[in-house]
């Protein structure tokens, strides 16, 4: 008997390597929906790519199958469609699995403004919802329309072109950036500045370094090597002081005079002090940040804007909250953690997603599902 009780515990101890149970949600403020799959993309706008038996069809937010199983390879739906692969062709479908265009592309993007970067023949371009090529196939790289404006490659340097194909700043560039509040960051060999969204350069070539424009300004390094801030006019807001300032979020950006990170409000003043080894923008309120606790190493947790602590610093790693729940993992294991520092879903998987329309993408071993928040 003892023999039988102690290879039914290794059988189930195992179980998950080789016999393929399903995944199991263990929490109580998700449910399962859908089945478990070999492979799986994040919802976007009601649908999931999901691969099962070697193809990928889509699911919508119940779990049901809306798509079969039919494609090689497939994306996320943007601005009503879906860029899948199929006999080696990459083509768009509609939500119920029609083509919205016919695979005839080596690769494709998602649809931004309304236009796709697509490949032909070694070179992109780009098309229109109906299908149609506007910007014939003539670049080594290209990036999505953002608003009026857009990146592309030539054989060696970057420039800006417009909805018409039209170049509105010069192939002069050493990168490729996408417009924030208007601006644009540009970088030749040595410096940076920004040009605006009709190409002209509204802040000159002066900055060592420089990050994109949030809440009205822009981190940016000045010739001491400091960081401070700008405004759209490129003069220094706050005066450069910081061995690394970021990105403001919900009013609040990270800075480092040292070693350690805190935050600073609008004017410049430190709110949260700089004590803390790695820290991250605010997300819903709250910011994870990572501190060596006595005896235990680096942990990581949550604080509010006021910099108390929210979610206590107990976990090994940690991502941005999201619609009121974040990924957290504890040992090697990831799990949800809600607003209210409880688990809302066991640290029980080997990989978990952001929580996007109330959904999350899980995996443990080689099998994905999803959950969903229940409904109260």
């Amino acid at each position: 008997m003892k023999k039988i009780t102690a290879f039914l515990l290794f059988f189930c101890l195992l179980c998950p390597l080789f016999c393929g149970c399903s995944v199991s949600v263990t929490g109580d403020r998700f449910i399962k929906i859908g089945g478990d799959y070999e492979n799986a993309k994040d919802f976007s706008e009601g649908f999931a790519a999901v691969k099962k038996d070697g193809r990928w069809g889509y699911i919508n937010a119940d779990g049901e199958q809306t798509v079969d199983f039919r494609f090689e390879d497939a994306w996320p739906f943007k601005e009503g469609v879906a860029a899948v692969k199929e006999n080696g062709l990459w083509g768009y479908i509609n939500p119920d699995g029609s083509w919205a265009i016919e695979p005839a592309f080596e690769l494709t993007w998602f649809f931004s403004s309304g236009m796709a970067v697509v490949k032909k023949g070694n070179l992109f371009g780009y098309i229109d919802r109906s299908g149609t090529t506007v910007i014939e196939p003539q670049y080594k790289d290209a990036g999505n329309f953002n608003g009026d404006i857009a990146y592309v490659k030539n054989d060696s340097k970057y420039g800006f072109i417009n909805r018409r194909g039209e170049v509105v700043s010069d192939f002069q560039w050493v990168e490729g950036r996408k417009m924030s509040e208007g601006l644009i960051e540009v970088f030749d060999s040595y410096l940076s500045g920004f040009i605006n969204e009709q190409g002209e350069l509204v802040i000159p070539l002066s900055l060592p370094d420089a990050a994109y424009f949030t809440e009205g300004c822009a981190p940016a390094m000045d010739s001491s090597m400091k960081w401070g801030y700008i405004d759209p006019s490129g003069a220094f807001c706050l005066e450069p002081k910081w061995r690394y300032a970021g990105q403001f979020s919900e009013g609040l950006a990270i800075v480092m005079t040292e070693r350690y990170a805190g935050y600073i409000d609008r004017s410049g003043t430190c709110v949260i002090e700089e004590k803390y080894l790695h820290a991250y923008d605010f997300s819903c309120g709250l910011a994870r940040v990572a501190s060596d606790q006595e005896g235990v190493g680096v942990k990581w947790g949550f604080i509010n804007p006021s910099g108390e602590t929210v979610v206590p610093f107990s976990y090994t790693a940690a991502n941005d909250f999201s619609e009121g729940y974040a990924a957290v993992c504890s040992g090697d294991r990831w799990g949800i953690v809600a607003a209210d520092g409880m688990l809302a879903l066991k640290t029980a998987y080997d990989e978990i997603s952001q929580v996007s329309g109330g959904i999350v993408r899980l995996r443990k071993g080689e099998k994905w599902a999803f959950a969903k928040v229940k409904a109260e």
